[in-house]
């Protein structure tokens, strides 16, 4: 759910894609931003263990997030594209990103942002699925390769267990 509507009311209609396109970035962190807002309100969660994943377009958002806020521990961006560059060092959490082999253009921004994660500290790995496309871990999508999915779900597992448990 969000404030213009949830994903299933918009999938019906077709227009989940141009949706996303209308909303402002600075939108996205206002609603991220209030979402961990209410997480941290709720007595049952540790606020020192809080982790946060995003697939394709919601992976380009967590790396955006990781750069707005200090509170999350630990993230697994899948496919996602690259926060800008000039706000890496402002990333606090320990990142471990999905990438798909076949996914050119969303690759493409892996050197650059390797680099500046190296240059400014921050922990930072990544993995990328041999044969996978773009989307792999999407079971609606042409591109799904349940062998890539469990395999990158395994390891988020993982590390999100050794980040964030204890």
């Amino acid at each position: 759910m969000s404030p213009i509507g949830g994903t299933a009311a918009a999938m019906q209609k077709g227009e989940t894609p141009e949706q996303i396109r209308t909303i402002l970035p600075e939108t996205h962190m206002k609603n991220m931003l209030a979402t961990l807002e209410f997480l941290k309100s709720l007595p049952s969660v540790r606020t020192d263990r809080i982790g946060c994943t995003g697939f394709c377009f919601g992976g380009g958002i967590t790396f955006r997030f990781l750069t707005a806020t200090k509170d999350v521990k630990a993230a697994v961006p899948y496919y996602g594209i690259a926060p800008p560059l000039e706000d890496v060092h402002k990333i606090n959490a320990s990142v471990h990103a999905m990438y798909a082999e076949n996914s050119a253009r969303i690759n493409a921004s892996l050197p650059p942002l390797e680099q500046a994660m190296k240059e400014h500290h921050k922990s930072f790995m990544y993995q990328t699925l041999a044969g996978a496309g773009h989307a792999f871990n999407n079971d609606g999508d042409p591109n799904y390769n349940a062998e890539a999915a469990e395999e990158a779900w395994k390891a988020t597992i993982k590390f999100f267990d050794h980040h964030l448990k204890n």
